[in-house]
């Protein structure tokens, strides 16, 4: 039992530390436009810079360098990958100032194949 203890505590410890260490993590902040949230799109630590999406009447546009995507309060966001939908996020998904980190594997493949890799702190679909 201790050592499950001590196991759980490890990990707290290591978990609060990766994210002290992100430097993009304190650039997630809250929209500054009223009517309007600001979310982040995150694979594991590492933002997702350049993906189109689309949100309620918004037209497209792309994520930009730290992975912030605008959108309409109460709406609903649909993301691209080469010109094609590939995932879309509700109203209840989103929430501003916070990070909506993707976690399907098969996903996370296409975009780390899709990587530019221009910066290895984070995916860069276009510049």
């Amino acid at each position: 039992m201790k050592q499950m203890v001590r196991l759980f505590i490890a990990l707290i410890i290591m978990g609060f530390l990766t994210n002290c260490n992100n430097p993009y993590y304190d650039q997630a902040t809250k929209s500054d436009i009223e009517g309007f949230g600001k979310t982040y799109l995150y694979v594991a630590q590492y933002p997702v810079a350049g993906m189109e999406y689309e949100c309620g009447y918004l037209d497209r546009n792309k994520t930009d360098s730290v992975g912030g995507f605008l959108y309409e309060n109460g709406t609903s966001c649909r993301f691209f990958l080469n010109g094609r939908e590939f995932f879309s996020l509700n109203n209840n998904e989103l929430q501003d100032g916070d990070i909506y980190e993707i976690t399907n594997e098969d996903m996370i493949d296409r975009l780390y194949e899709a990587d530019l890799n221009t910066d290895a702190n984070k995916i860069v679909l276009s510049n």
